[in-house]
């Protein structure tokens, strides 16, 4: 009981990490800050997440870190009367967390090669002021990435339940028929449409309402995620300056519970998360194109969780790094 205990705790620890990373994104004189998009601009998108998680669970402790990345090509292919682009976006690279956490699940179980997206596309639709309406293509991609890691779980789980006595591998096909639901949920709400769609949301719409501002501006945001690591994200930016073609924001964010939201699922397990904390950096914005073109977020929650019937408390620290270059 006490390794099953240990598992769980290592489990959330993981989970968080992937969460994290994919929630924490987003990212005298005077600027327009609006996009400009014109039909074949291409753009670069790397984004680089370090998360570190301690847990508290029924007497026990554990702490990971974890490192996760992302590159991919935008390429615009129409912009609408009113600016709207419609743009598409090829996955180059995409780093996952390791399982070392999960003890004996995560002998044999390639994670990468379950969810190797590169190559992969898919079409999201943003304004001038970075906010995206929808994405589509992911959805079927993340059902792919599913049933991928549901086959590879399952291969894993079986060899190991061959070692069991013959009395108790009858459970093989309840623990993995509920694994099935679980583990594509899971995937569904990083990698599915709306999760991108939050994403990229979070990272872009930054922009003030007044596209015109002068250095000292201030204006705020607030941001509701459902997907990933549910949050809320109350933002506050102010124009620092603007020199030499660049636009220097910086940002304070007050982080709170979406409790709207529904629990996260980590490999079958369901976890809700209940973090409050804040959030800190600096966005550059080329002033020209009126893109984003570097990010550094710092961020810094804490709070209770709840999994499998078991409560606990979590600290978790991060740092994310955005680097957007026209190619």
């Amino acid at each position: 009981m006490r390794a099953c205990r240990r598992c769980a705790v290592q489990a959330v620890a993981l989970g968080v990490c992937l969460a994290m990373a994919a929630a924490l994104g987003g990212c005298g004189s005077r600027a327009d800050l609006t996009m400009k998009m014109n039909p074949g601009d291409r753009f670069e998108v790397a984004t680089d997440s370090d998360v570190s998680t301690a847990t508290e669970m029924m007497g026990m402790s554990q702490s990971d870190s974890q490192r996760t990345g992302e590159t991919m090509l935008f390429e615009v292919k129409s912009v609408d009367a009113e600016g709207w682009a419609t743009i598409e976006a090829t996955i180059q690279r995409l780093e996952t967390p390791a399982l070392e956490g999960l003890g004996p699940l995560a002998e044999g179980l390639n994670i990468e090669e379950a969810l190797s997206l590169e190559g992969r596309t898919f079409t999201l639709t943003m304004s001038p002021k970075g906010k995206v309406s929808s994405v589509t293509g992911m959805d079927r991609v993340a059902a792919e990435a599913g049933d991928a890691l549901v086959t590879a779980v399952k291969d894993v789980m079986g060899k190991q339940m061959e070692q069991l006595p013959e009395a108790m591998r009858g459970m093989e096909q309840l623990l993995t028929g509920e694994l099935d639901v679980a583990v594509r949920k899971g995937v569904r709400d990083q990698l599915g449409d709306e999760a991108i769609r939050e994403r990229f949301e979070s990272m872009f719409a930054v922009y003030p309402e007044d596209p015109t501002v002068t250095k000292g501006a201030v204006w705020e945001r607030t941001l509701s995620l459902f997907k990933g690591q549910p949050m809320v994200l109350n933002d506050t930016f102010t124009l620092e300056e603007v020199k030499d073609g660049v636009a220097r924001i910086a940002v304070a964010s007050q982080v709170s519970p979406n409790t709207a939201a529904e629990p996260m699922s980590v490999m079958g397990m369901e976890m809700k998360l209940e973090l409050s904390g804040s959030r800190t950096g600096t966005i550059e914005i080329d002033t020209g194109t009126g893109w984003i073109t570097s990010c550094t977020m710092e961020s810094e929650m804490d709070g209770d969780m709840l999994i499998m019937g078991m409560q606990g408390t979590m600290k978790v620290t991060g740092t994310e790094r955005v680097v957007v270059t026209r190619l």
